[in-house]
Formats: C-alpha cells, structure tokens, sequence
C-alpha cells in the first residue's frame, strides 16, 4: 500500500474577491480568515455578530501535489476525504470527480484514471450553507428553536453551527478532516468488525473481516497481544474470502472498567492482509473486554435506567460534551486530553456526546477508552425536525454506517441514542402536529436506525432518543422511567432545591449558568464594557429566550443569594451558586442511588468565551462547579440536606466494596463557636447509600438566637484519611448572619510541589483561590473553612507556560468568599 496525505498547504480563496489565502489543512473558512489577518478575533467584542454573513459567500479550496509513477501502476487508486463541510464539489485535474453535501460522512473515490504522473490540482468548491438553508427552508419551513438560523435540518451540517443558546452562529465551512490518497496493488482490509462473547473464565472474540482482494493467494493474518505486547491469540486464514469470520479465545480476561472501579485494560487486535509473506495492509484496533448495556426492569417506582458493565449496576456520571471549540479544527490531541483527563479528575465516569454538534474524533474514544468514561453517543439529530425523503435516507443511512463503523470497537462506547429533545419535543413542545413529520420520526429513530445497528453494531444498546421512557411519543420525559431533562430550575426560574422533589431514573440533561473565569471575561470584553448588562456581555450570553441570558443568571442567583455590586463579586457568586446548584441535585440523586442512577449536567465544556452552563470554560478554565463535582462524584460521598431544623447525614457508596468509616459533625454557632458534636461509624454496603444521622437546631434555637446564626460541620474519615469536609446552612445563603473573614494564604513547599494553605478567623463560606494571570489547578477549590482551622490545598497543575515559584504564585494569589462579597 502506497499513502499521500494532502494535509498541511492548500489556498483559499472567496467567490468574488480577489484573494489567494493560506490554508492549512485541515481547516475551515473562518479560521483562514483569521490567520491571514483578514478578519480580527471572532470571539472578541460582538465580532461573530459582524462576520455572520461571510459565509454567505461560496469559496474554494486549491491544492497542487505530485504523483509518482509507480502510484499509477497500482491495482486501485483511492481519494480519501474523512470530513467535508458541506456543500462541496470536488474537481481532480479539472474534473468534476463528487458532489458532497453531509459534513458528518466519509467520502471515498476511486481516482487512478484522473490522476497523472507528475503535478495534479485538487479543487474543492464550497456552497454557501447560508444560502442554501435560506432556500430550503422558504421551500419548505421545518421548525427548529429560536436561538438558531432557521432551515437547519434541511442540511446534514452540525447544528449549533448556526448558533445555540451558548454558541454563536458562524455557519463556517472547509475540509475539516484529513484528506489522503492511497494506492493498493494486491486488495485492502474494508472493515472489520469485533463480536465479544463472555464466559464464566473466558471471552470469546468473533472477528469479522471484509476484504477486497485482487490476486490469488492473499491470507489474513489475526494477532491479539495485551498490554505488555505478549501474543493472546492468533490465527492463519490461507483462503481469504471477501468475508471472513475467525474466532480468538482469551482465557482469564482482564477486564476494560469505568473510571473508579478498575483497570482501563486494553488489547490491541491486528488484522493483516499478506501477501508473498509481507504485511500488504492491515488495521489495528484497540478493544476493552467487557460486557455492557442499559439495566432495565420494573420496580415499586417504575423502571430502571443504568449502565450495567460486567455485572455491576454503575452510577453515571458526568456531564454533556459539545464540540469544543467554534473553529472545529483547532481542538488537537492535547486540547482534547486535557479536557478528558480533567472529566477523570472530577471523577467523571460517563460523557454524553450531544446530538446537535458533531460525531468526535478518533482520538476522543481513545481518550475515553483511557480513561475510563462510559459515552452516551446522540446521532447528530437534535431539536428540529426532518422530512425523510428517500434522498435524505439514503444519505443519513451512509453518515450512519461510517460512524457506527469508526467507533463501535471502542470499549468505552456505552449506548448509541437517536437524537436529542425530539421525541419531548413533538409531545410537548410547540411543533407544528404535522402527521407526516411524526411519522418521518417514528421512521427514522424506531426503525432505521435500529435496523442499521442491528447489522452493523448489534452489541451495543440502542435508545431512541433523549429524554425518553423507550419510544412511541409514551411519556417521553417521564421522572419513572428512561432518562430525563429537567429544565424548569433554570428556564422556569424553579428554586434549585426543587431538585429534591424528583426522583429521576437517569438525569442527562439539567444545568444552571454562570459567568465564566474573569480572565476568560478579559479575552472578550472591552474595559469600557466590564458590566454584566453591557452589549459586549449580553452578546457573549447566547441565551436569549425571552430574556437576555445574564438577567436569568443574577435572577436565579438572588433566589440564594445577595446581589453582589460589581462584575469581579457576580462572577464569583454566579460561580458558587451554580455549583451549589448542581451539588444540590447530585447529592440528592445518589441519596438515592438504586432508584436514581446517572447523571450528566449540561454541560462540561464551552466552544467560545461565553456565559454558559459548562464547568469548565472555553479556556479550560475549571469554575466552582468543576471543583465540587470532583467532591460531588466521589466514590464515596458524604451529603447532608436541611429540612426544617433539622440537618439529615447521609453516606452513599459506590465502591464495588463495603465501606467502613466515621463521619463527624459539629452544630456551630456564628460568634459563639461548638454548641454540640459527635462521631458516628458508618458501614455501606458496597453500591448503596445511607442515612447515617439526624442532628437538630431546635434545642439551641431560644438560647442562640435564630437559624441565622447556627450550621453544621460535617466530615467523612476513613482509618487515618479524611474524604471530604462539608457544611450545610439551615436557612439560605442571604438570610445567614455571615461575619466578615479574614483568610490568611501561605504557599509552602510541599513533598509533590507548590502548597496553600488557608486559614480563618471566622466561619468562611465557598474559599475560592484565584489568579491573576496564571492558569493553575489546584487539588481543591471553593472550600468552606471553621474557625482557626487550617486547609492545604496542593498546586495540582501548572497550565501557563512559566516556571512557578512560591514567590510568583504568593504575588498572583488571591481568595474570594461569601462573606466577603461587596453587596448592593
């Protein structure tokens, strides 16, 4: 096999203007813009407002590349494009070679008769998506929500392209995946697929292989070798078919485990296609071995919902990924591990990809596979509706076997899901009751996709939308069964706690907004605009319906909490609140793990500096949120929530063992310190929760005034470890009688590196360390701290690019808490 790969230099230019652009492929209109100076910043000021209608425009994409001739001797020459966004006509020499129009497909061409010895041109032609969605959709109005530009699901393009409540509308376009020529003399492995078949002390493999062969006398060589590289298993097939089917033993399986409950073990299987006693072609695959679907069954509430891996009933969570950035190929290898390993860090062990952006790269299932988060994968369907014409089937049925071909091997896919909001949608939203269009639905996600799936990745469970109970419009967001997004916190202007009234079986979607890291603020924002109201700040909250997106923010905030008076206070205090938020609900979900079993918030990243539901922003900058759902999610967690005057202690364990422990308490008062204490032991039954104790106010009320002044102090050890230390208020965090404090910083070196640590002289509530300039992760954040007590947090990672010293980090330290809050 022979490969060229076309990346790196190609031109670009706009239909109509005189220009020859640099263009590095892969890459997109906007970001060639941008580098060649052509435009500023998109992200910056109200800019993505300004260059909106560029993509009105058509442009094209040029290269020139050379051509041995010993390629053209080959049996069978291919073009391969792996992403075209997505109007695109392709020219070869001059030659009309496709037409393309779904950026989430794989095009292959057979090219060895365009092609000449020497120097070739490569044209592609992109169409204005603008244009075309405009004309469509005057055509025929399918609905589609307000925050976008109409006419989406006219075209199979990523949707929050043209926009989304924390996204701007850039409807960019380019060649957005690798493009690469490859020359096969003797065949080519097409696909293969992996069938796994657990035993009680072994795992049979199936291993299906389609293979295109031109001469006689081809074998298929299979390899299993584990971790350390030691051979499995193989085999020998002499007599290739176009399809083979072998079968691989593993004796004693080491086992692929989520996050938290074991190892993320890996075989590498090689398929390889010889020929004369040499490797012609082959493909490598890495796979988990492991047993995974959805637990489903009736019970006293209704009907389970959870992942079910190798047994074990497993807690999802997590939270909704998005595409991650605006200029969708700037993420690289490193952006994306980032990202992933910062899921881990807050022990993620689930990420639900979310069906209105794109199908991720290779290297985010790798990334998953590592790392141990079970992905919840939408089809790239979401919030409008389509007419299945037989044109419009025929492409999604292709965009469905590429993709489900590229990532079924990967040991962290979870379950495939048919699309986001849809089904709810057509049950309770303003949809037009169009029957035909119901009928194109029930179509597309009860009965083609299932079919495909059936042929092309049968092991993997299939749900037919999110929300749903399981399909056929039947209560598709119903609290008792299947999953649910709960929006009435945020969009309704519901009191967070309401969380506690519900019970859902799997939450995938629920969320609250805050602002962003100030430096991520500064990226954007003009001084003469540092106001939350200001049109820089507004544009950078895409929120819009009906009310601009920062209003609901300090709307929500001041349900809890005092309004602060200036943009540095309403950061921090938005940041606290949507943390305690979410902290609220997760809580009290895993109080009652075995009715409630996942949940993934909206949303864990940004794709530009914006105002949004995500815990960690555009710039990776990890908010409160992102810090408490590392405690939120721990295997073991301690959570206490108030009813009335009293404050109820649970333990809820996650662990594949039983836990044994103490859990500590005092009951406190504002001036006047420890009123009362005790130690409880805890045994937990492993993949339960309990509750440990009750401790009322009321005795103390008469004597120590009102709940105003009195919380409590919880703490979870285990042997010599303290887990977690906590606080709960009885009233809320407006009403308490906080005393001003003063937090002392000192940065020691400790055994692993930079340490704070942070003192009190008084009950201080959500200490959050901050930064000036650096990026820093620290191993905990937003911390409440007694009285006199001390806290070492370590400096767990350095993101700038600087050498950090205890005297650069003690000059660019700072803490904020809410006792401390300038308050109008």
């Amino acid at each position: 096999m022979q490969k060229i790969s076309l990346d790196g230099f190609w031109k670009m230019s706009r239909v109509g203007y005189n220009e020859s652009l640099a263009a590095n492929v892969p890459t997109t209109m906007y970001e060639v813009l941008f580098e060649n100076d052509v435009i500023e910043d998109p992200f910056y000021g109200e800019n993505d407002q300004l260059y909106r209608d560029l993509s009105l425009d058509d442009c094209v994409f040029t290269k020139t590349f050379e051509v041995d001739p010993g390629l053209l001797e080959l049996e069978v020459v291919e073009i391969e494009f792996l992403g075209l966004d997505t109007l695109a006509t392709i020219k070869l020499n001059g030659r009309v070679l496709a037409v393309t129009n779904n950026m989430h497909r794989t095009y292959r061409y057979e090219i060895k008769g365009m092609l000449k010895s020497g120097t070739n041109n490569l044209e592609v032609h992109f169409a204005s998506p603008m244009r075309y969605i405009a004309e469509e959709q005057a055509k025929d109005p399918l609905w589609g929500v307000t925050s976008t530009i109409q006419g989406y699901g006219h075209l199979r393009k990523a949707h929050h392209m043209f926009g989304w409540d924390w996204g701007p509308q850039l409807p960019d376009m380019g060649i957005w995946r690798s493009v690469t020529i490859y020359g096969y003399e003797v065949g080519k492995i097409e696909e293969v697929q992996v069938l796994q078949h657990h035993l009680p002390d072994s795992v049979r493999l199936d291993i299906l292989a389609e293979v295109d062969f031109y001469d006689e006398g081809v074998q298929l060589h299979y390899s299993l070798t584990d971790m350390d590289g030691e051979i499995i298993g193989q085999a020998l097939v002499s007599e290739v078919e176009s399809s083979d089917v072998i079968s691989l033993r593993v004796d004693n399986p080491k086992l692929w485990w989520p996050n938290g409950y074991g190892e993320q073990y890996l075989y590498t299987l090689t398929v390889s296609l010889l020929f004369d006693e040499g490797v012609v072609h082959e493909d490598v695959k890495h796979i988990g071995l492991r047993t995974m679907t959805m637990h489903r069954e009736k019970d006293p509430w209704g009907e389970t919902f959870d992942f079910n891996i190798n047994g074990v009933r497993i807690f999802a969570m997590g939270a909704d990924y998005i595409p991650e950035d605006t200029l969708i190929t700037r993420p690289t290898y490193e952006t994306t591990e980032r990202l992933i390993k910062d899921c881990a860090k807050a022990n993620y062990n689930c990420l639900r990809v979310w069906g209105g952006g794109l199908y991720p790269s290779d290297s985010f299932y790798e990334l998953c596979d590592h790392y141990g988060l079970i992905v919840w994968q939408d089809f790239m369907f979401a919030c409008g509706v389509y007419r299945l014409t037989k044109k419009f089937q025929n492409n999604i049925t292709a965009e469905f076997i590429d993709n489900i071909k590229r990532i079924r091997h990967h040991a962290s896919l979870g379950l495939w899901c048919g699309n986001n909001e849809m089904e709810w949608g057509f049950v309770e939203w303003a949809i037009p009751k169009d029957e035909r269009l119901r009928m194109d639905y029930l179509l597309m996600y009860e009965k083609l996709i299932p079919d495909v799936l059936a042929d092309y990745d049968p092991q993997t469970f299939y749900w037919p939308a999110s929300p749903s109970s399981g399909g056929g419009f039947l209560g598709p967001n119903d609290d008792n069964k299947g999953d649910v997004h709960y929006w009435k916190v945020f969009h309704g202007n519901e009191h967070y706690k309401k969380f506690r009234e519900h019970y859902f079986r799997f939450a995938s979607e629920y969320g609250m907004q805050a602002f962003p890291d100030l430096k991520t603020i500064d990226s954007f924002l003009p001084k003469d605009q540092y106001n939350a109201f200001s049109p820089v700040m507004e544009n950078h909250n895409k929120c819009t319906d009906p009310i601009n997106g920062n209003v609901k923010v300090l709307l929500n905030m001041v349900q809890e909490f005092r309004l602060p008076k200036n943009l540095e206070d309403q950061v921090y205090i938005s940041q606290v609140f949507q943390a305690e938020t979410i902290r609220c609900a997760v809580e009290h979900f895993r109080r009652n793990r075995g009715r409630c079993m996942g949940s993934t918030y909206w949303q864990v990243n940004d794709n530009y500096p914006v105002t949004s539901w995500a815990s960690i922003d555009f710039y990776g900058r990890w908010k409160a949120m992102h810090y408490l759902a590392k405690r939120f999610y721990s295997q073991v967690l301690v959570s206490a929530y108030e009813e009335g005057n009293i404050g109820h202690i649970h333990v809820t364990n996650d662990r594949v063992a039983d836990f044994d422990g103490t859990v500590c308490w005092q009951l406190c008062h504002v001036e006047d310190g420890i009123l009362d204490h005790g130690e409880v032991g805890v045994i937990v039954p492993a993949l339960s929760a309990s509750h440990v104790l009750d401790v009322s106010i009321e005795p103390y009320l008469s004597a120590y005034g009102d709940e105003r002044c009195l919380y409590l102090a919880y703490e979870l050890n285990e042997a010599t470890s303290t887990l977690a230390k906590e606080s709960l208020l009885f009233v809320c965090h407006k009403a308490f009688n906080f005393n001003k404090a003063s937090v002392t910083i000192r940065v020691d070196d400790g055994s692993d590196g930079l340490e704070v640590t942070l003192s009190s002289d008084a009950f201080a509530k959500a200490v959050g360390l901050q930064t000036k300039t650096l990026d820093l992760i620290f191993s905990d954040n937003y911390v409440d701290l007694m009285p006199g007590e001390t806290r070492v947090i370590a400096v767990d990672e350095v993101r700038s690019d600087v050498v950090l010293t205890k005297e650069m980090l003690t000059e660019e330290l700072y803490v904020q808490s809410v006792n401390n809050v300038i308050y109008q």
